[in-house]
């Protein structure tokens, strides 16, 4: 079963929001991918990143304060989330 985590961090732009970081995939055979739904903390999807080896880098920009990063909480991928982090 994969374990998923993701370390981040989130900056204001001019533009809203950027969030910026990596997906760390683990416990899954070589070649396993999978399309990782990533939530900002009020529920809105900010995007799937393609889970492919053990770091997928990603980013993404919002208008709001994404607050903390939710990995596939409407549990839609059979896994297990690890505690995110974000970086400051």
């Amino acid at each position: 079963m994969p374990h998923y985590r993701a370390e981040y961090t989130t900056r204001r732009t001019e533009k809203g929001f950027l969030v910026k970081g990596k997906l760390l995939q683990t416990r899954v055979p070589r070649g396993f991918v999978a399309p990782v739904p990533i939530y900002a903390s009020g529920g809105v999807l900010l995007g799937r990143v393609i889970a492919g080896g053990s770091e997928t880098p990603f980013h993404f920009t919002t208008a709001n304060d994404p607050g903390k990063l939710q990995i596939d909480p409407q549990m839609t991928l059979l896994c297990v989330v690890e505690h995110q982090k974000e970086t400051r």
